[in-house]
């Protein structure tokens, strides 16, 4: 059994949450911002009766002002909840 990573739960305001997952020389960061509209396209919905997740990944380009520039990163999740037609 692998020993679980390192948890670190920061709030910047009521309306942002980063939650950070260490394991080893790599980090997990989970960034959490409340919007009332989806502004993606192209993206991949998961739904369970009136409840859907909305799935959109983005790859990080170095020198795109829009994302942290970070070498290590190699994956941006984006997931929204959709709840009947909000």
């Amino acid at each position: 059994m692998s020993k679980p990573g390192i948890v670190s739960e920061y709030y910047f305001s009521d309306h942002y949450r980063v939650i950070v997952v260490e394991e080893g020389d790599s980090y997990i960061v989970s960034v959490d911002v409340y919007r009332s509209k989806w502004i993606f396209t192209d993206y991949t919905e998961k739904c369970v009766e009136n409840t859907c997740l909305l799935l959109k990944e983005l790859s990080p380009e170095p020198g795109d002002n829009r994302y942290v520039d970070l070498d290590s990163v190699s994956k941006i999740i984006i997931i929204g909840v959709k709840v009947d037609d909000n």
